[in-house]
């Protein structure tokens, strides 16, 4: 239990430096980006790009931080994965919604998200591990 608690903590720190990386590039490389540090050259429709800006941060910041944060819940936690991977992802899935309720189902798709990469991360490790015991034991 004290590596799921290391685990999720370490969780939690990668996944705010993932976030912020993620918002930096995305801040930088998209239209929405420049729309949101006041940059308005080359940007003809600002109400499209305003309005697309929620699946922006979706596809490049909150999605790939669950996603990497599970795989890392679920190389180095044994014995309960998926609890170090929801309490890691938690801050940046409730964040996720916008903190409305209308939109609590993106919340519950990232946490959805991160158990189940984490579950299949460990049962990829089971198998790296199980198939290499096998084939070194005598017979």
């Amino acid at each position: 239990m004290l590596r799921t608690i290391i685990v999720a903590i370490c969780g939690l720190i990668l996944s705010v430096v993932l976030a912020a990386a993620a918002t930096s590039f995305m801040l930088s490389h998209t239209q929405f980006g420049h729309l949101v540090r006041g940059d308005y050259s080359g940007i003809n429709d600002r109400w499209r790009v305003f309005m697309s800006g929620f699946w922006i941060l979706f596809f490049y910041v909150q999605l790939p931080t669950v996603l990497l944060v599970a795989i890392f819940a679920g190389l180095l936690d044994k014995k309960f994965p998926s609890i170090a991977a929801l309490v890691a992802v938690s801050p940046i899935s409730v964040l996720g919604s916008g903190l409305v309720l209308r939109r609590i189902w993106i919340s519950l798709l990232l946490m959805v998200c991160a158990v189940l990469v984490s579950i299949l991360t460990q049962r990829v490790v089971r198998g790296v591990t199980g198939s290499k015991a096998r084939r070194t034991s005598p017979s």
